[in-house]
């Protein structure tokens, strides 16, 4: 069974993930808020991270960049940040520093399980 770590601020939104992938065969777990660190991450063993870019105190970019330096370790993106062009340039930046996919408007769908299964 696959161990997905969810990075993110948003309680109810974690509560959510962790039901849908718990619900379709996928081990969920979440970092305390305030421990959003590489050492966490990498601490959780996870086979892949769903990661927040608005993070408090921290940023999602710079977590996932910080990532890269010591693991290839699979990153997708969930955001709900504003809109479209900043988004645009949010993905692309994002790509830059490593992040293998990038979800806006997130939400739990077939659409999130299949972009899963590919990273």
């Amino acid at each position: 069974m696959r161990k997905i770590l969810i990075v993110e601020d948003d309680e109810k939104l974690c509560r959510e993930l962790g039901t849908f992938l718990t619900n379709n065969g996928y081990q969920a777990e979440s970092l305390p808020e305030g421990e959003y660190t590489v050492k966490a991450i990498l601490e959780a063993q996870p086979d892949l991270v769903l990661l927040d870019l608005g993070l408090p105190g921290t940023d999602g970019l710079y977590l996932c960049r910080e990532l890269r330096k010591v693991c290839e370790l699979p990153v997708i993106v969930i955001t709900s940040q504003d809109t479209r062009w900043r988004s645009l340039k949010r993905l692309c930046t994002a790509m830059k520093n490593g992040v293998s996919l990038f979800g806006i408007r997130f939400c739990p769908t077939s659409d999130t399980l299949y972009g899963i299964k590919r990273a």
